[in-house]
């Protein structure tokens, strides 16, 4: 597994790639990944488009 450019934004949590466009990403990735995870949105270039992707940081205990 490469590492991109998304995977270094999200070098503290696990990257996971949504697809679809940017709009309302973070939404979607709230749907996705309900608290207590610590979940941020991002667009991840993905073959010259940009595409909708979450970085999900789980607490620690």
């Amino acid at each position: 597994m490469e590492t991109t450019e998304a995977q270094l934004t999200c070098d503290i949590g696990k990257l996971v790639i949504l697809g679809g466009p940017c709009t309302n990403c973070t939404s979607k990735c709230l749907k996705k990944f309900p608290v207590p995870l610590i979940v941020t949105s991002l667009c991840v270039p993905v073959l010259g488009t940009s595409v909708c992707a979450c970085c999900v940081v789980e607490q620690a205990a």
